[in-house]
């Protein structure tokens, strides 16, 4: 079984609309919350209602659609959609094992920890054209995945990155990442993925570093375009060993982010790194941190992170939710 306790909040966020899933601590399922937020006209981030009389167990994760949410409740996948001010369920389909979602537009996908990724189109009435895209062969829980409207971004075995593509109504298996560098199995490649219609972002965060210090962590900037390029090492503000840059990715556009909750083994607060795109040199440099506002060490800060349109939404292992606007 996963180490539920390592997880923390996990995050996501589109346009107005924002949630965090809190998983327990004790390594059950039966615990856990969901808060869901808004963002108002003056940028002020509030918390909405969500019914809740109907659960039966605890959150895992959840992600954000349109006007939808999409929750895994480590027993099945739940959408919530917003009626009378109130998110209710409409919909559930029934799976075994806690899973990573990703939403993008009107389709989810859902890798649940016995390697299974099932891509699913989703609607006003719920679930739609449930499909199994691949056996990625993984049987652990921590791995990311994430979906853009024709891609999608699978961590497989051992320690490779799949990549699918969208053709009409089925999604294609297009090549396999390798981690760069000759990086170890234990650098966990994968572990965290992002992308967008131009890049795609994958977190290794137990690799060498590149020099910085054993275990330091690294994040790759992957051209999805033109997949046969190398990809961009993005360069880590910290030294020392065993931090976990790379921990958590998130890119839209010309923004990117990479977490790094346990600086210093832990005993300095957890950072969130931003980067930024120059479009005239399609070059990246490294722009500010972000911490906490109540940073402390230990907090892990950045245990889960998403972006867009401009915000981020960061998670951290006291179940404490942060927004930053990013421009």
């Amino acid at each position: 079984m996963a180490d539920y306790s390592s997880l923390g909040s996990q995050v996501d966020i589109e346009g107005d609309l924002a949630v965090e899933a809190t998983t327990c601590d004790d390594q059950r399922l039966d615990d856990g919350d969901m808060k869901i937020f808004r963002r108002s006209q003056g940028g002020t981030w509030i918390e909405e209602t969500w019914d809740d009389s109907d659960v039966k167990s605890g959150f895992a994760t959840a992600a954000v659609g349109t006007d939808q949410i999409v929750v895994d409740r480590g027993y099945s996948y739940v959408i919530y959609q917003q009626s009378e001010s109130v998110w209710r369920p409409i919909d559930l389909l029934e799976q075994h094992g806690p899973s990573r979602l990703s939403v993008a537009n009107d389709h989810v996908l859902c890798v649940s920890s016995g390697g299974i990724a099932v891509i699913a189109e989703i609607n006003s009435e719920g679930f739609a054209n449930v499909r199994q895209v691949t056996d990625t062969g993984r049987k652990d829980f921590i791995r990311g995945a994430s979906l853009s409207r024709n891609r999608a971004l699978i961590p497989g075995r051992p320690d490779d990155v799949i990549v699918l593509e969208r053709s009409g109504s089925n999604w294609i298996e297009q090549m396999r990442i390798a981690p760069p560098d000759n990086a170890p199995v234990e650098s966990y490649f994968g572990r965290s993925t992002d992308l967008d219609e131009q890049h795609g972002i994958i977190g290794a965060p137990t690799h060498d570093g590149a020099g910085r210090g054993k275990g330091t962590g690294a994040a790759y900037l992957y051209d999805l375009e033109s997949l046969g390029k190398a990809p961009l090492l993005l360069p880590c503000p910290e030294t020392g060993e065993m931090t976990s840059f790379g921990w958590a990715v998130a890119i839209r556009g010309e923004v990117a982010l990479v977490s790094n909750p346990h600086v210093q083994r832990g005993l300095a607060p957890g950072r969130v790194y931003v980067y930024h795109r120059n479009p005239d040199t399609d070059a990246w440099h490294y722009g500010e941190t972000l911490q906490a506002s109540n940073a402390e060490p230990g907090d892990e800060f950045g245990t889960s992170i998403a972006f867009d349109d401009g915000w981020a939404i960061i998670g951290a292992k006291s179940s404490w939710v942060y927004f930053f606007e990013i421009r």
